[in-house]
């Protein structure tokens, strides 16, 4: 970009790379019945104020000049995603004699909501809202 001004030309560059990469988990299941997905991704952040930077600045006359100064920056991003899903179908006799089965899995995915590194608990709760002939896991 440069602009005119009475004192001379101005030109400012901005260099920005970006790059995106898209993480997901598709999990199907039958109804009537539930599933889960759980997922833990890798987030970094940077927030920092007055970071120390050079200013390499240019004259139309050839001249140049280096400046100190400062910036801030902030950013956050997820590196990597890992994801997994527990699936189950109910009968459809034990949702008709019981038509509050979905909130076990309901409370399953409340109890565990920060503790995806314990995957056997997490199964074998989950797992118990079809034990005792209510559905198949």
């Amino acid at each position: 970009v440069s602009t005119q001004s009475t004192g001379g030309t101005k030109e400012e560059r901005e260099t920005k790379l970006v790059s995106e990469k898209e993480h997901g988990l598709v999990a199907e299941f039958n109804v009537p019945g539930a599933g889960l997905l759980f997922g833990v991704v890798d987030r970094y952040q940077v927030d920092k104020s007055k970071v120390p930077t050079k200013m390499h600045m240019s004259c139309p006359n050839g001249k140049t000049k280096i400046v100190n100064s400062s910036m801030n920056i902030k950013k956050t991003t997820f590196g990597s995603a890992h994801f997994w899903s527990l699936t189950g179908e109910f009968t459809k006799e034990a949702c008709k004699n019981n038509r509050k089965l979905p909130q076990c899995v309901d409370a399953v995915r409340k109890n565990f909501a920060n503790f995806v590194g314990q995957r056997s608990e997490i199964m074998d709760a989950f797992e118990q809202c079809f034990s005792d002939g209510k559905g198949k896991f």
